[in-house]
């Protein structure tokens, strides 16, 4: 039986019609997807450049603090040596003094020898002469005590003429000292001037550092409102009694146990470096236990791939309040997927012993400080 002329008209508007709908439906999704795919790119870049220049950073901090402990060790020696050469310098001007004084010495003990020698001289030529034994006896005496003088005097001379000739010279090490108290100096001066200059390098790139940061918060703003943008379509009404995410707010549970608040939200100094400012749109987590949980019951509404390792899931709650949790690694849930509250999403981060997740709370396109929504806070 053939169609009637009304029947294929009609069935030509339908064809006609899903075309259309199949044209608008590429022009939306050729203008979104290009879009986010486009910014999260941009953003996968930038946040390789911040890690590049972190690490820099870190290079460059520990080098300046090895640096400026060796100025400070320096320093300490530099003080010492200083000391010991303003002893030296007192020592070789006692040299000079006793330099001066020694002939005047040496010339005394030998007159005082000589007179001695004179003494035992004249001793010697009256000794036949004395018969008397108690006599000769203080004789002996005498002569005794004239030897033992000599003895002295003797070790005396001896004594100063080798101060004159064996003695090391005093100014001879003083030139030494001297010359390492301004190697040391020198050294010092080096060290100061590269500190210096690493100080100026570390400012550029914690400049550079701040302003990628903000370029990168700024892209992630706009990836975050237009990812809930595109998934307000898909919005969540709640079917069962359970209390909105409104009625729960100071009550709900953190979404990841145990935590503890890594970044807070809002404007804050970086955690690593107190120079740098990072605006947060959410709260970062850290714990031990790498479940994270549904704050409240809704309905997964996007899966977004941000890199080649992670994943931010959305849940639209009751409300038009949405719920974002980053730096997933494995997902547990599907997008259009329902999920109760507590409900495993999957499993964040892990680095250093610990799991960390990006947590952010949305009403509608305002973002909202997840910190004053969560329990016991």
């Amino acid at each position: 039986m053939n169609p009637s002329p009304l029947h294929s008209r009609f069935q030509v508007v339908i064809q006609k019609l899903n075309k259309l709908l199949l044209f608008v439906i590429l022009l939306v999704c050729s203008g979104e997807i290009p879009a986010q795919s486009d910014l999260e790119s941009k953003r996968l870049l930038l946040t390789q450049e911040i890690k590049q220049l972190e690490s820099e950073l870190k290079k460059l901090q520990a080098s300046k603090a090895s640096k400026i402990s060796k100025i400070n060790a320096l320093e300490l020696q530099i003080e010492k040596q200083d000391q010991l050469v303003k002893t030296l310098k007192a020592e070789k001007k006692q040299e000079e003094n006793n330099t001066d004084k020694n002939p005047l010495i040496t010339s005394d003990l030998t007159e005082e020898y000589e007179k001695l020698l004179e003494q035992l001289e004249d001793l010697n030529k009256n000794e036949s002469k004395i018969n008397l034994s108690d006599k000769k006896q203080d004789t002996i005496l005498i002569r005794s005590i004239i030897i033992k003088q000599i003895k002295n005097y003797l070790d005396q001379i001896e004594e100063v003429s080798n101060d004159l000739t064996t003695t090391p010279s005093i100014s001879d090490l003083l030139s030494t000292e001297e010359e390492r108290l301004q190697e040391m100096r020198d050294e010092l001066d080096s060290l100061s001037d590269t500190v210096v200059s690493e100080t100026k390098s570390q400012n550029k790139i914690e400049s550079r550092l701040q302003n990628q940061i903000k370029r990168k918060e700024e892209l992630s703003k706009k990836v975050e409102k237009l990812i809930v943008s595109n998934s307000s379509q898909n919005k969540f009404s709640s079917v069962s009694s359970a209390k909105t995410v409104y009625d729960q707010k100071g009550f709900l549970q953190y979404p990841l146990p145990n935590a503890s608040i890594y970044l807070r939200y809002g404007e804050q100094k970086h955690p690593e470096n107190k120079k740098l400012v990072i605006i947060n749109t959410g709260i970062d987590l850290k714990s031990k236990d790498g479940n994270v949980h549904s704050v409240h019951e809704g309905k997964v509404i996007n899966v977004a791939k941000v890199n080649n390792a992670e994943y931010t899931i959305i849940v639209s709650h009751h409300g038009d309040y949405y719920s974002v949790y980053s730096n997933i690694v494995d997902v547990h849930v599907s997008k259009n997927d329902y999920v109760y509250e507590g409900q495993s999403l999957g499993i964040p981060r892990y680095s250093n012993g610990l799991y960390s997740l990006h947590f952010e709370l949305w009403k509608g396109k305002e973002n909202l400080n997840p910190y004053h929504w969560l329990k016991n806070n």
